[in-house]
């Protein structure tokens, strides 16, 4: 019922993307959810970077792009399972995409990549890159 309360909530919008050359290639026909907001109290796509999105999105996957200096990183590519996604000024990205999993991951930007050593279990980055038990996902 998490799905139905986000879209009652939040609203859902089907994207067909075209790929921008500088956003990069999102995805294409998936659906996303964004709910509007950005202080980080009340709901919207910039809301919470770090936080565990799977606690009440039903996102196939999510999670928070960072930069070493600890503040979100923007316009990074993140490949999951085939399906590329760019993460937004807050540094989240997100899409309810069908995927499989385990799934393999590549964070890239500017020419530079890093890919995850094992296939990702699930596509709740941030449950298990939380910063405390696994380290934040990051710039390459």
């Amino acid at each position: 019922m998490r799905a139905a309360h986000d879209r009652e909530r939040c609203g859902a919008t089907f994207v067909n993307l075209i790929a921008s050359a500088s956003i990069g290639l999102v995805a294409s026909g998936i659906l996303l959810m964004g709910c509007g907001g950005t202080d980080g109290s009340s709901a919207g796509a910039l809301m919470l970077p770090g936080e565990d999105c799977s606690r009440c999105h039903s996102f196939t996957v999510a999670g928070t792009v960072f930069q070493p200096s600890g503040g979100g990183a923007p316009l990074v590519e993140v490949a999951v399972g085939g399906v590329t996604l760019t993460s937004n000024t807050a540094g989240n990205f997100y899409a309810a995409a069908p995927l499989t999993f385990p799934a393999a991951v590549e964070v890239r930007k500017g020419g530079a990549a890093v890919a995850m050593v094992s296939p990702a279990p699930h596509g709740w980055c941030n449950r298990c890159h939380d910063g405390a038990s696994q380290a934040r996902v990051t710039l390459p």
